[in-house]
């Protein structure tokens, strides 16, 4: 349950402007993430006032405990410290105040970075970095080495201990072809010779899709289960995609995560060669996890999740791109 009411407007006296009231944006939820790729979410303090104090008290499971956000700073806050009404697990009642850092909200819509080029998705982990009126600031959560930040509103971010799913809808554009970036970060333009928007932090692990090209630059489209962007990139920055370049889950220190895959609907005739539709070499089994790295001529060129089997040198793994469910993504990249 969201609530969100009509921000309060400052009062012009004759010794100034009154001090604005509180935030009326309420975030009510019951727990926090439980757990983000192994990692539990973090205990926080609670204090009895907005600044200074001793903690009075510990939250060390926050994923079993409901609580009600209120209180919200303004963006300009020095401490970014909210109310919190802890209540509903049948233990305890407590009003308190506790830091907004490091506490794991989802987004429950799509969020602008930049408009139109860069955008947080839905199901997206942000901290809360405050109010300005009716807008509500947020940050995609570390350990991400970005710092991208969003406007939202209070009805666009949830407190929820279980997993808020993606939405196709806010994904990025479908690709043709593939390229992966050839340094660690991937400069992002709104338009060629534009000046830049953002820098984001890659790897050299992974494929973005190609829309389009012009002069010494190229159209590139990407993302995860967070973040996603349609923008351009100097093309020195990319390369072709070679079969090997992309790490995913269980081949190591770059591993992204299965967010990036999805599941065979069904057994599958499974083809190997150089280009589509190679020559036949099996059966991709009914619920193993693929990731699409192109789509070409009718078919998907893939690789299994945990790389357990991959194609030989030079080679890659097809089958018919209307086997694969709909929502397979044809971009991979790591943070």
């Amino acid at each position: 349950m969201v609530e969100l009411a009509p921000p309060a407007v400052a009062a012009v006296t004759a010794s100034g402007p009154e001090p604005a009231a509180p935030s009326t944006c309420r975030i009510a939820g019951a727990g926090e993430l439980a757990s983000y790729d192994g990692v539990q979410a973090p205990r926080f303090e609670l204090f009895a006032g907005p600044a200074g104090g001793r903690p009075r008290a510990v939250v060390r499971y926050p994923s079993v405990v409901p609580a009600v956000w209120s209180e919200l700073p303004p963006v300009t806050a020095l401490e970014l410290r909210a109310r919190v009404a802890i209540d509903g697990q049948k233990l305890v009642r407590i009003a308190a105040h506790a830091s907004l850092a490091g506490r794991a909200f989802q987004l429950l819509r799509r969020a602008e970075v930049v408009p139109g080029t860069l955008w947080l998705r839905r199901g997206a982990r942000v901290e809360l970095r405050g109010v300005d009126g009716p807008e509500l600031h947020v940050a995609l959560l570390a350990p991400a080495p970005n710092d991208l930040r969003a406007v939202t509103d209070c009805a666009g971010v949830g407190y929820e201990p279980k997993r808020v799913e993606s939405a196709r809808s806010d994904a990025p554009p479908s690709t043709e072809g593939s390229l992966r970036p050839t340094g660690e970060r991937l400069s992002l333009h709104a338009s060629p010779d534009g000046p830049r928007i953002a820098e984001l932090h890659l790897g050299a692990q992974g494929t973005l899709g190609a829309l389009e090209r012009r002069a010494g630059w190229v159209r590139v489209a990407g993302g995860d289960r967070e973040l996603a962007f349609d923008a351009w990139a100097p093309a020195a920055e990319v390369a072709p995609y070679e079969p090997g370049d992309l790490t995913l889950s269980g081949s190591g220190s770059g591993s992204t995560t299965t967010s990036h895959t999805v599941p065979v609907p069904r057994d599958l005739p499974l083809s190997v060669g150089s280009a589509p539709p190679g020559d036949p070499l099996g059966v991709l089994l009914a619920g193993a996890r693929v990731a699409v790295l192109a789509r070409d001529a009718g078919y998907a060129r893939i690789v299994l999740e945990g790389r357990e089997i991959e194609p030989g040198d030079g080679l890659s793994f097809f089958v018919r791109e209307v086997d694969l469910a709909a929502e397979a993504p044809s971009i991979h990249f790591e943070f």
